[in-house]
């Protein structure tokens, strides 16, 4: 064996088991979905249960994702202003948007 020094070669050896754990991890990765993938995929099964548009209170609406304390203080307004919210399209009037803007918000909730 070569002239090392206990040291010297606990240091060898050290870093082989880097080089080793390096390649096992980018081995793993490389054959593991990418993390972002799987959150989408158990975000998508999370249960959420639709909200009534015209009874919710500024809480419940809090409580929908895409929803911030001034887009429910504008649904609630148009509510005392207009009367119900029939559908997609007067969602989209409360809360200033396009008509067909709002995506999967408007599946969030029931028009009853």
């Amino acid at each position: 064996m070569l002239p090392f020094t206990a040291r010297e070669r606990q240091a060898a050896l050290f870093a082989v088991l880097v080089l080793i754990a390096g390649l096992s991890l980018k081995m793993i990765f490389a054959i593991a979905p990418a993390v972002p993938a799987a959150l989408q995929v158990l975000d998508a099964v999370v249960y959420r249960p639709k909200i009534a548009i015209n009874r919710a209170g500024y809480q419940e609406l809090l409580a929908v994702p895409h929803i911030g304390p001034a887009a429910a203080a504008r649904i609630i307004n148009y509510r005392r202003a207009h009367g119900k919210i029939g559908n997609p399209d007067a969602l989209a009037a409360a809360l200033r948007k396009k008509p067909g803007a709002l995506g999967a918000l408007s599946g969030a909730f029931r028009w009853d």
